[in-house]
């Protein structure tokens, strides 16, 4: 009996102590980077990830990627990015209230992915949003309504799910700024230009 019960426990530590993760990010090669800078008006790609705990593979994952401000940007594109043999659930649907993406996933019949030395983080899928309004808000990812396929069964509640923060900026870029500087001064030395000419002629 007392064999059983300590079995039984530490059965319960294996599944809830896990700690794999899922992120959003801003970069295609960087899990963690989580500030998205925008400038009002942009298109910019964002990142779903995950990274399995030791032990623990998946076969087929569903996520929704939510926002807690929907007026400030918007999903354009989905993408599963997870290489072959990964496809999409073809299940996903787009800016649906706070869900930027709702139900998205991918499925891999002839196997799972599991984290391992150098290989820590496992890139899914690509969101394409844009920036609709300036401000700032946070981006989260959440298991969606088809679950996950993970060995051992039950360990997804380990999971710890990542945030990112979004900053649309208004105002343009000093870049732009030094452009409309140019055109400006440009613009009106043609105009004090075409005033002396008149002047002359006068």
């Amino acid at each position: 009996m007392k064999k059983i019960l300590l079995s039984l426990i530490a059965t319960i530590a294996m599944a809830t102590g896990a700690q794999a993760d899922m992120f959003i990010s801003g970069s295609e090669t960087l899990a963690t980077d989580n500030v998205i800078n925008l400038t009002l008006g942009d298109i910019q790609s964002i990142y779903v990830w995950a990274d399995t705990d030791s032990g623990q593979s998946f076969s087929s994952i569903s996520f929704n990627v939510t926002t807690d401000t929907p007026d400030l940007i918007t999903a354009v594109d989905y993408a599963v990015t997870a290489p072959a043999p990964w496809a999409s659930f073809g299940q996903e649907s787009l800016n649906t209230g706070n869900l930027l993406v709702n139900n998205g996933g991918a499925f891999n019949f002839l196997g799972g992915f599991e984290s391992s030395p150098g290989n820590e983080f496992f890139q899914l899928a690509r969101i394409d949003i844009q920036a609709l309004a300036g401000g700032s808000g946070n981006l989260g990812v959440e298991i969606g309504g088809a679950g996950i396929g993970i060995t051992p069964p039950g360990s997804e509640a380990g999971w710890a799910f990542n945030s990112a923060t979004v900053n649309v900026s208004a105002v343009p870029e000093p870049g732009t700024f030094a452009v409309l500087g140019v055109v400006g001064s440009a613009y009106s030395g043609y105009r004090i230009r075409r005033r002396k000419q008149k002047q002359n002629k006068a």
